[in-house]
């Protein structure tokens, strides 16, 4: 009975990615940017056990996605059961997920620890190790339990795990589930092999959890009924890695309270932890002047949230400037205020709305590239299948360098295709 129950406080946290792939493949960033944002996300994290810490929380909730097997580094694994020890009573429940699945080479293994060196788990650390559901009870509060699965291979997990009644006992009952949740709508929907452990909201209210810990998305979201009742939430990821993931993001501190019906009330207070955030911003530059050009970023940039000396802002300039205008000059500017500026550069000298004197060198060289243009572009229509690896887009690159290279004596690189 819910009424049997007092308050009970959690932190709720997953998808973090510790030493991840997708930040090391990140494009954009050097290697030093990728380098120190790594770093940034292991902060965080250890940041998310501070709040814990200073909130006196019941648990610690992480379902999956911790760090990436494959990829996770000893230094990393021993600051992570380091910093989960320094919590002391405070337990953290683990239920592996699809990117840090259970294995006889986990890390959540104790036998794998000790062959390489590794400190073990604290006492505080429960990790589930099994694919079928398990319940334990709270060690300090006995009439709340937790229900919780792993993975144990990194493959694509098909059946709906949650389409047939799962076993509770009396109290306080969570779920700690790892699994994509039908309509969510984030970002990172499509994303590939986001479709495992597939299950929906019916799925979820039928099971009768108090509450549901999340985990596999990585925008924050609540699932509730269609009358407004919390069934869960994903946290979402606590650290954006690149700039597929922008803005700010949380982890998630939850109250659960008896109410007069006998039911339970569940609040959810996101709290950002990450002290920086990664953002997009494209700026159309056609026709600007250099001052227009710095007001046009900076108002990009201020309406995604940008804080100065703070943020990651990735830049992507499109259109055409004239001459006289220099947009490193402003981007110059630009980087002196934020803590990493990142430019993807589609934009182009305004060369071609010039008048040229047709017996100039310049005149003769703009003609035979767009006829070489025109002529390739023309072939790959009348010619279905044709493998020439030169193509309109090419040339038109040419084109631009040469002129670069004749009105400036230098050649300006650019993102363009």
């Amino acid at each position: 009975m819910a009424s049997e129950v007092s308050r009970f406080t959690f932190l709720q946290l997953s998808d973090v990615h510790l030493d991840s792939r997708q930040l090391a493949l990140s494009a954009p960033l050097s290697q030093a940017q990728r380098l120190k944002r790594e770093q940034e996300v292991l902060q965080t994290f250890l940041r998310s056990l501070d709040v814990a810490r200073d909130h006196k929380v019941d648990v610690v909730l992480i379902p999956g996605d911790l760090w990436e097997n494959e990829t996770v580094t000893g230094n990393t694994i021993t600051t992570v059961i380091q910093a989960c020890a320094s919590l002391g009573n405070i337990p953290i429940l683990i239920a592996p997920g699809n990117r840090d699945y259970y294995s006889s080479e986990s890390p959540y293994n104790a036998k794998t620890l000790k062959l390489r060196g590794l400190p073990a788990w604290s006492d505080n650390v429960v990790s589930f190790s099994q694919e079928k559901f398990v319940t334990i009870r709270h060690p300090h509060r006995q009439e709340v339990t937790f229900t919780g699965r792993a993975f144990t291979s990194p493959k694509v997990e098909s059946e709906r795990l949650l389409k047939d009644p799962i076993a509770k006992v009396d109290g306080l009952n969570l779920l700690v589930f790892h699994g994509a949740l039908e309509g969510y709508a984030g970002a990172d929907a499509d994303w590939e092999n986001k479709q495992t452990a597939p299950f929906s909201a019916q799925e979820l209210r039928a099971q009768n959890f108090a509450y549901a810990a999340l985990g596999h998305y990585h925008e924050i979201c609540e699932v509730r009924t269609e009358t407004g009742v919390l069934l869960g939430a994903y946290s979402g990821c606590p650290s954006g890695r690149n700039f597929d993931e922008p803005g700010p993001h949380c982890v998630l501190l939850g109250t659960i309270e008896s109410n007069k019906n006998g039911a339970y009330d569940v609040q959810l207070e996101p709290i950002e932890v990450d002290s920086r955030r990664l953002l997009t911003v494209s700026a159309d530059i056609t026709g600007l002047s250099s001052q227009d050009m710095m007001d046009e970023i900076t108002l990009a940039i201020e309406d995604q949230g940008g804080r100065p000396k703070t943020d990651i802002v990735l830049v992507n300039l499109d259109g055409t400037f004239a001459a006289s205008v220099n947009p490193e000059q402003v981007l110059q500017q630009l980087r002196s205020r934020y803590c990493d500026l990142v430019v993807v550069d589609n934009s182009r000298p305004d060369y071609l709305s010039e008048k040229f004197d047709t017996r100039t060198t310049e005149a003769k060289y703009i003609d035979a590239l767009l006829a070489l243009k025109r002529d390739i572009e023309q072939k790959r229509v009348t010619t279905p299948g044709i493998t020439n690896a030169l193509t309109g887009a090419i040339v038109e690159d040419a084109l631009y360098y040469g002129l670069d290279a004749l009105r400036q004596k230098r050649i300006t690189i650019r993102d363009v295709d």
